[in-house]
């Protein structure tokens, strides 16, 4: 809890000073998923802060954030909802737009509008140096939603086919999803152990 006076972006800044060392050391992108503030009655605000799941978590809980020179201990967490990952993978990039609002809005229209899963709120897409020495996308990204849904309660499917230029469907998993098999489409197993797969016969 902060006064509600105090600039989300000056109290983002402080954060990544506390947490500076931590971050550096994860070598992460995007260490923080989001951040969000409330106000709250007598003059308070309640900032909420999204940490990237392979942040310590006893430090980040335990830590406080010193904003010009008072300290802000976290408060416990005691909020309805969770935040799910969800991992897009085979999605084929082909253009800037697929890494901006194009590509989010698909996933808006997906995981909000038709699963009702939870609110998307943030759309991470790996990069790497390409041979032009620029950063390009993988064939994957990451998608955190928060809500009170997990995949499993909405029925979340394991392959989407996204329009445009997508030839063939992304794969979808999260954190405990069952195995799923490339051959037959299919939850439960992996390639190699494909009932369908062995029982081919070869002559």
């Amino acid at each position: 809890m902060v006064p509600n006076t105090t600039p989300v972006g000056d109290f983002l800044d402080a954060i990544v000073a506390t947490h500076k060392k931590l971050i550096e050391a994860s070598k992460l992108t995007m260490p923080i998923i989001s951040i969000n503030a409330y106000n709250c009655p007598d003059k308070q605000r309640r900032i909420e802060v999204v940490y990237h799941e392979r942040l310590d978590a006893a430090t980040l809980s335990t830590t406080p954030i010193t904003f010009k020179g008072t300290p802000h201990f976290p408060l416990s967490s005691n909020m309805d909802y969770f935040i799910t990952k969800l991992i897009f993978s085979n999605y084929q990039f082909q253009s800037s737009l697929d890494t901006g609002d194009l590509l989010y809005q698909r996933v808006v229209d997906f995981v909000q509008t038709k699963k009702k899963m939870g609110k998307v709120i943030r759309i991470e897409i790996p990069t790497f140096p390409s041979s032009k020495e620029i950063l390009a996308p993988t064939h994957l990204f990451y998608v955190y939603v928060k809500g009170v849904y997990t995949p499993e309660d909405v029925s979340m499917e394991r392959t989407l086919m996204i329009p445009h230029h997508q030839k063939a469907p992304v794969r979808i998993q999260w954190a405990g999803s069952t195995p799923f098999c490339n051959y037959c489409r299919k939850d439960g197993h992996i390639l190699n152990r494909c009932p369908s797969r062995l029982s081919l016969i070869c002559y």
